[in-house]
C-alpha cells in the first residue's frame, strides 16, 4: 500500500516540463486513469492507518517528431481519506500536484502531496519537490508536517 499511495500521488499531480516546440513535435500521448484503493498502512506510525484514495489522472507523455518521449506530466484528482485506527480520527488530503517527468528519469512536484521521503517518513508537503527513482520525496520547499503527528 506505501507504494500504491505514493505512486498515486506521484502520478496525480504532474504536469510537463520539456514542452517540445510545436512544429517539430507531435501530439502528446494520452491516457486517462480512474480507480480507488482501499488499504491500511502499518509500520509508519505508532498506529495502522487506514486509507481511501479516489484518483482521477491524466498522464500526458509529450514526443520530438520521430516519437520519441522528451518528457511527460500528471495532472488531475487525488483525494485520500487516511483514518487513525486507533482513535478514528479522520483526515482528508486533496493532492492536485502537478508532476513533471524529465526522459533522464527526472521527477518534481508542486503543490500539496501526500508522500513517503527517502528517509521513511510519512509526510504531506507543499510546495516544490524532487523524487527519487523510487517516488520517494527527496528535497523539498514549502511546509512539511508528518502525517503521523497530524493524525495522533
Amino acid at each position: 500500500m506505501r507504494r500504491t499511495l505514493l505512486a498515486a500521488a506521484t502520478l496525480a499531480t504532474a504536469t510537463a516540463v520539456l514542452l517540445p516546440t510545436a512544429a517539430l513535435a507531435r501530439p502528446p500521448e494520452q491516457e486517462r486513469i480512474e480507480f480507488s484503493i482501499n488499504d491500511r498502512i502499518s509500520g509508519v506510525c505508532d498506529f495502522t492507518i487506514v486509507a481511501h484514495v479516489e484518483l482521477k489522472i491524466t498522464n500526458r507523455t509529450f514526443l520530438d517528431a520521430e516519437g520519441n518521449p522528451t518528457g511527460g506530466s500528471s495532472t488531475g484528482s487525488i483525494k485520500a481519506w487516511l483514518t487513525n485506527a486507533d482513535t478514528g480520527k479522520i483526515v482528508r488530503f486533496v493532492i492536485p500536484g502537478p508532476a513533471f517527468f524529465q526522459t533522464d528519469g527526472a521527477v518534481t512536484g508542486a503543490g500539496p502531496w501526500v508522500t513517503f521521503t527517502a528517509d521513511g517518513r510519512f509526510m504531506y508537503i507543499t510546495g516544490r519537490m524532487t523524487f527519487n527513482r523510487h517516488a520517494e520525496a527527496v528535497t523539498w520547499r514549502g511546509l512539511a508536517r508528518d502525517v503521523c503527528d497530524v493524525l495522533a
